[in-house]
This record gives structure tokens, sequence and C-alpha cells, in this order.
């Protein structure tokens, strides 16, 4: 009667062998391969002129239930830092807080991409200002280093009475996931989580 060993054991077998075939160099290469593949990404802020400000970074998935969230740091020297899972810089957004804003209803929250704008187009005070949608659905990296360069445009908004809010985004256009969400002089904002839509 023959024997049907697991799946697991059999691929295990074939990769053994292909190995003795290539010799002790395809070997070697082979961990060398995989710790290229990075877990996490060093994710850097830059915010100038923001000291104060605090920024927070969440992955809001349409149809799960699950929502990630970094812990709250603050912009310090015009930076902050983060050490975010691989997996969950796609679709991730960015809350802030900045010491001028009052009277605001809703979170600000970062404004990744406006429409008209390929990836890598500077985006100018004037152009984000006047935008109604934007994307805050960063599209995500499997890179080890990822810096975000955001500006912060003070505004006045009236949402619970006169105030001042920000309209906060990215200085060149990142690569986006949908929705693009409505937003006021390019300033987008959430009472719960910035939800995105993975492709």
């Amino acid at each position: 009667m023959s024997t049907r060993l697991p799946t697991r054991r059999i691929l295990a077998g074939l990769v053994t062998t292909a190995a003795l075939a290539g010799g002790l160099g395809a070997a070697a290469a082979a961990p060398a391969h995989a710790d290229d593949q990075p877990t996490r990404t060093k994710v850097t802020v830059k915010i100038a002129h923001c000291d104060g400000c605090t920024v927070h970074l969440v992955q809001a998935i349409e149809g799960e239930q699950d929502v990630w969230q970094s812990r709250v740091r603050d912009v310090v020297d015009g930076e902050a830092h983060f050490s975010v899972p691989v997996e969950h810089t796609a679709g991730m957004s960015l809350d802030f807080t900045a010491p001028w804003e009052n009277h605001i209803g809703a979170v600000t929250t970062a404004a990744f991409h406006y429409p008209g704008h390929q990836v890598g187009d500077k985006v100018t005070k004037s152009d984000a200002l006047g935008r109604s949608r934007a994307s805050g659905c960063f599209a995500g990296t499997d890179q080890r280093h990822l810096t975000l360069r955001l500006r912060a445009v003070q505004i006045p908004v009236q949402e619970e009475g006169k105030g001042t809010g920000t309209t906060l985004f990215a200085v060149h256009s990142t690569a986006f996931d949908k929705p693009m969400y409505r937003a006021y002089h390019g300033r987008l904002g959430t009472q719960d989580a910035t939800w995105c839509r993975l492709p």
C-alpha cells in the first residue's frame, strides 16, 4: 500500500533536491533572498514648521472589521518616525492635529493625491486649496524606508462655528488607493477612520 506524503514534505524534498543539483552556491543564496524581503517599513513623516503637531497612522480597509493603528507621535524638528509592518502600509492613512486647530468637527487627515496629478507631481498650495476631491489612502510599499513629505496650511473652517483647520497634503503626489473623498479647500477629515479600498 502506498503512503501519500503531506504536500509540505513533498515540496521540502523538491527544494532540497534542487539545491543539491545547483551546488553549494545556489543553496547559500536562498537564505539571502529571504532576507531581502523586509517585514517592517521605517516611515518618516516630514512636516515643516509644525512642532507641536501630532501624527497617527491608520489602516482601515473596506470590508474588514479590524482597524490597525500606530501610536500617536509628536512632530519634533519637523519629523515623526514610525516602524510599520509592511502589510499595514497598503491603504494607510494619516491623522493629524495641530496647536492652531479649533472648532473643527473632524480630525484632519493627509491628502496623498488630488485628481489630475501623476505620481511624483509637485503639488502647490494654490492647487491643493482649490481641490474638492482627494484620496487619503496611501497605496503601500514593500521597501524598508518610506519618507512622506507633507505640507500643512492653515485654513478658516465653519464646522463647529468659526475656527481654524488644516489642509494637509503630500508635497509630491503619491501612489494612492481609492476612494476619492470630498474635500473642503483640499482638506480631508474623518470622525471615524479613513476607509480605503484595496485594488
